[in-house]
């Protein structure tokens, strides 16, 4: 939550200063950080935020990985093995994260003509 904070403070300062920063400031943003303003933000921001990434060039929006432990108390063995299975899908992840084939997210405001609300 409190990352979610620093965003909003970053683009609370952004905004403050023009249009023109605010887009500056979402384009200097991981992909990550992207999708934790929009998933976490109110709908009239969610709105706001999609007609300034839509002006930006194909922005990439990713869900961030989570970070998951595995217990000490599990049997070496067994901890081993989900260690080793928790890494092969971190590679994945990073892979598939990485690639080129990867899902951008264009918000064109064209697209959003049948949408109840417009920009």
């Amino acid at each position: 939550m409190t990352h979610f904070i620093s965003l909003l403070a970053g683009l609370g300062h952004a905004h403050d200063q023009s249009e023109s920063k605010v887009q500056e400031y979402l384009a200097d943003l991981f992909p990550e950080e992207r999708h934790i303003l929009l998933k976490r933000a109110s709908a009239e921001l969610s709105i706001y935020l999609a007609k300034q990434l839509s002006l930006l060039p194909s922005i990439e929006i990713r869900v961030p990985l989570k970070d998951r432990s595995i217990p000490e108390e599990l049997p070496e063995g067994l901890r081993g093995k989900l260690n080793a299975y928790k890494r092969k899908l971190e590679r994945r992840y990073r892979a598939v994260a990485g690639a080129e084939c990867n899902t951008v997210i264009e918000l064109k405001p064209e697209h959003h003509a049948a949408l109840p609300w417009h920009f």
